[in-house]
């Protein structure tokens, strides 16, 4: 079924790069969307990064959570995120 999602090559890159941040809890080795979890600002560097982040959101694909300070909000895979994202290595 996750299958049927269709993203764009920056979409793919996107979630792969949230899936690999260095401040996630697994440092970039997830076994699971749990350990996706990493700072906002660490994925979305420029206005293209942040309508990316909004496609794949709209997609249910990544979840944000909001903090007081913005600088602690944070980003993760969703669990059908997780799954997109291992498709997307496979594919490589």
């Amino acid at each position: 079924m996750d299958e049927s999602i269709a993203l764009t090559e920056l979409e793919q890159k996107m979630l792969k790069k949230i899936a690999s941040s260095v401040y996630s809890e697994s440092h970039g080795k997830p076994q699971q969307a749990a350990d996706t979890s990493t700072f906002i600002w660490d994925v979305i560097e420029s206005p293209e990064d942040r309508g990316v982040v909004t496609s794949i959101k709209k997609k249910g694909l990544v979840e944000i959570t909001k903090q007081e300070n913005p600088d602690d909000n944070s980003i993760r895979l969703t669990e059908s995120g997780f799954r997109m994202y291992l498709i997307c290595l496979a594919k490589e």
